[in-house]
């Protein structure tokens, strides 16, 4: 019964899957060709480093880092070993589209059993689809798209074992979760939630346990990395790379609106879950939510999809994060993005409307998925505006170390000679052009 309800699902939900990953695909290779895939910085700070996890001269799991999980970066490691595919991009944009389609067949999965209906599912899957930066950033070596389809798959999941109790179900829980949590942090917020869904829907203390202890081994697994390469188990949340230390400047000097402030963090990650989202559909979604919470006791589960925007709500509280948006001061863009955590819920919970409807559910998916596109026409695909605006003055930069660089390149037989030269040249002319390096410093010297 149980494996019966599951293939039922996946079997409905192949034909989203194929038109998804078809415009995943469309809005990758576009990006690609208009020079947006790496507009971002951080999308390019990610290829770099799956292409050190297999590079000969820099391979190794320490490559990772610390302060980003390592998952999306092996994941994109063998696509950006080869070279064309790491320097244009396409090595982190081609699995960011799969990645897309499979979030939007669970998302129709999920959201048809939550209201059990298909105008549901397809009115979530479409909305999912045609929003502006689901589409960007189905097309860009970023974290969230991946995240999504993990989250979306979690909620298929409880639903899957709340229908059926089967240990098949708490095993792909347990596997989704613990990659969820080496995927993003919200991941590991996740985890108790997941576990105390799985221990109301069947009462079985086994297959809690066996839960709890599937997904712990993505969080054990990240600290003992860290334990390993740095002698400290929590390097990734108070050593100097953590989100806590690089936002310490901005802390200082009284930057953050929502530092210490669980009003203006509600209200500074509600903003951007409407410019990502758009105002109507924004609506749509919160007046889904109270229909799943108050008149569709089986759709409950749908709150599930909160925990990250929660999650967000708390570090932008506690100062481990930043957000800023236009609509408020200091009226400038920075991390828009988390916002997307909220379209996801806002995708889901709004298709439950169209089950108000005895008849004709397609009109409802018509007037939701015209509420989606709107943001097309009015502020547009807003985290792209963040990559671009934010991009300029690197790409000034970059441009600047290009051509001081050219004159001086050479063959790769007299690159022992060389390098020496320019170990010393380049920090030094960055620094006295003025260009600041990421974590705010100015470049230094290697002259002794």
């Amino acid at each position: 019964m149980a494996r019966t309800l599951a293939s039922k699902d996946l079997r409905s939900s192949s034909a989203a899957f194929l038109l998804l990953l078809a415009a995943g695909l469309t809005a990758a290779l576009w990006c690609w060709r208009q020079g947006y895939t790496l507009y971002d910085f951080d999308a390019e700070m990610h290829l770099n480093i799956a292409r050190r996890l297999l590079d000969p001269l820099t391979a190794g799991p320490e490559e990772s880092g610390t302060g980003w999980l390592p998952l999306p970066h092996v994941l994109m490691a063998p696509l950006a070993a080869v070279d064309s595919w790491w320097r244009s991009g396409l090595a982190g944009a081609l699995p960011s589209a799969l990645y897309f389609a499979i979030a939007g067949s669970f998302l129709f999965a999920s959201a048809r059993r939550l209201f059990d209906s298909a105008a549901a599912g397809w009115t979530a899957a479409i909305i999912f689809a045609v929003n502006p930066n689901t589409l960007y950033l189905a097309a860009v070596p970023m974290t969230e798209i991946l995240f999504a389809a993990e989250l979306t798959c979690l909620l298929w999941a409880v639903l899957w074992y709340r229908d059926s109790r089967s240990v098949w179900a708490v095993l792909l829980l347990g596997a989704v979760s613990s990659a969820a949590s080496l995927t993003r942090y919200e991941g590991w917020l996740l985890i108790p939630f997941i576990a105390f869904a799985v221990w109301l829907a069947a009462r079985r203390p086994a297959h809690t346990l066996l839960f709890g202890a599937l997904a712990a081994l993505g969080p054990f697994a990240w600290l003992l990395y860290n334990q390993f390469y740095y002698n400290n188990a929590l390097e990734f949340y108070n050593g100097p790379s953590s989100s806590i230390a690089l936002h310490q400047g901005s802390l200082a000097m009284g930057g953050s609106p929502t530092y210490h402030s669980w009003g203006a963090s509600i209200q500074y990650y509600v903003e951007a879950a409407r410019l990502v989202s758009g105002t109507t559909l924004f609506v749509a979604g919160a007046a889904g939510a109270l229909v799943a919470l108050f008149f569709r006791a089986a759709a409950k589960p749908v709150l599930l999809l909160l925990i990250p925007p929660v999650f967000f709500m708390l570090s932008l509280q506690t100062g481990g994060t930043d957000l800023y948006v236009p609509t408020l001061w200091p009226h400038t863009l920075h991390n828009i993005r988390y916002g997307f955590a909220g379209f996801v819920f806002v995708a889901s919970a709004s298709s439950g409307l169209v089950t108000l409807l005895s008849r004709r559910r397609w009109i409802g998916s018509v007037v939701l998925v015209g509420a989606a596109a709107i943001p097309w026409f009015t502020i547009g695909p807003i985290c792209w505006r963040e990559a671009r605006d934010n991009s300029k003055a690197r790409h000034k930069a970059q441009n600047q170390a290009v051509f001081f660089l050219k004159p001086v390149a050479v063959s790769a037989a007299a690159c022992s000679t060389s390098c020496e030269v320019l170990g010393d040249s380049v920090p030094n002319w960055l620094a006295e052009n003025g260009v600041i390096l990421a974590n705010g410093e100015r470049p230094l010297s290697t002259s002794r």
